[in-house]
């Protein structure tokens, strides 16, 4: 029932595109709804439409909100802005903003339209990395003393402008190069490709976003130069710093993971990964999605390799947005997943 309102109001925003010269509509008319269950109020919608100015020119600004409230916004979160900037003659659009959390689904979108060259251009906000990558790139920079050392940035299907900041900032960093997938195929085949390039006889990954420091990186290369770089250990972190909540749920995640799959299974997200490249190549059709972050840390147990963890702050994105495991509702679609796929890895009998 909430989303019917939310989408009502996407579509009052957008039907002035459709009106005649003589408008059904004025500058300060107001819309508000209430969605109610029984005595509890869910949610709220709203529209209201103003006067702006736009790249210098008088349009009408219409915006739409739609949240959900009190026990409604503690069990499914939705906080909804759908605005649009439209010629007050013809009612074509001129800019057109998408942004919405929906029990953890997220879309931040920006649609300009010119209609001189009948050309739409769409810009994605969320969950790029395009901002982060001179700030990696940088930070790497400053702490790799070792010129073996390779990173290997994965553009993995990106909208922002990635390719074009990796093409002008990467003749900079020697040890840094980059490749292509063109389109995203999931979390996992991203990692995959890469790590499928890396030339080292020892791999591993971390995101881009920056909420794991490089620094920690070249730390678990340390903790495996001083066991010898024995092929053997894959080195992991633990991550420090998170919200309650998030803690809460990678704790219920590794009491159904360890006792399931009959090995100690904790914090199976935690960034950075490292391990041999033999380890590597015994992987037999690993998962393109994030239950990657399982799957290496189950071969390692399974395989009786020695795996060493080590503390790591967790701290928010500096830039870009997550789109995934961000409310109950991405949350339980990730459990699903998750316990989806541990139901597979026992039915093959991994080894």
């Amino acid at each position: 029932m909430i989303k019917k309102f939310l989408l009502l109001a996407s579509f009052l925003v957008f039907s002035p595109c459709f009106s005649q010269n003589d408008s059904a509509f004025q500058d300060g008319e107001y819309l508000k709804f209430r969605v109610r269950y029984g005595v509890f109020n869910a949610s709220y919608a709203s529209l209201l439409l103003k006067n702006k100015v736009y790249e210098g020119k008088t349009v009408y600004h219409a915006l739409g909100k739609g949240e959900t409230t009190g026990l409604a916004k503690l069990f499914f979160k939705v906080d909804d802005t759908y605005e649009s900037y439209f010629d007050k003659n013809t009612g074509k659009p001129y800019f057109f903003n998408r942004d919405i959390y929906e029990g953890g689904y997220t879309k931040k979108l920006n649609f300009f339209f010119n209609f001189d060259t009948n050309n739409l251009r769409i810009k994605n906000l969320e969950n790029n990395e395009e901002k982060n990558i001179p700030l990696i790139l940088e930070k790497f920079n400053s702490v790799i003393k070792n010129e073996k050392i390779e990173v290997i940035l994965v553009n993995n299907g990106s909208t922002d402008n990635s390719a074009k900041i990796l093409e002008k900032v990467l003749p900079k960093y020697l040890f840094a190069r980059t490749i292509l997938v063109p389109v995203n195929q999931g979390y996992g085949y991203g990692i995959l490709q890469g790590l499928k390039e890396a030339k080292g006889d020892f791999l591993g990954w971390t995101h881009a976003d920056m909420q794991t420091d490089p620094k920690d990186v070249i730390k678990a290369y340390e903790i495996l130069e001083k066991e010898n770089w024995n092929k053997n250990i894959y080195v992991k972190g633990n991550r420090k710093g998170r919200p309650f909540f998030d803690q809460f749920f990678t704790f219920g995640m590794f009491i159904f993971e360890t006792i399931f799959m009959g090995k100690v299974l904790y914090d199976v997200n935690a960034q950075p990964n490292i391990f041999s490249k033999e380890f590597f190549s015994n992987w037999k059709n690993p998962p393109k999605d994030f239950a990657l972050d399982l799957y290496a840390l189950y071969m390692a147990k399974k395989n009786k390799l020695k795996v060493i963890r080590f503390d790591v702050l967790f701290p928010e994105r500096i830039h870009g947005h997550s789109t995934w495991n961000t409310g109950l509702a991405s949350k339980w679609k990730f459990i699903k997943r998750t316990m989806a796929f541990s139901l597979e890895l026992k039915k093959r009998g991994v080894k």
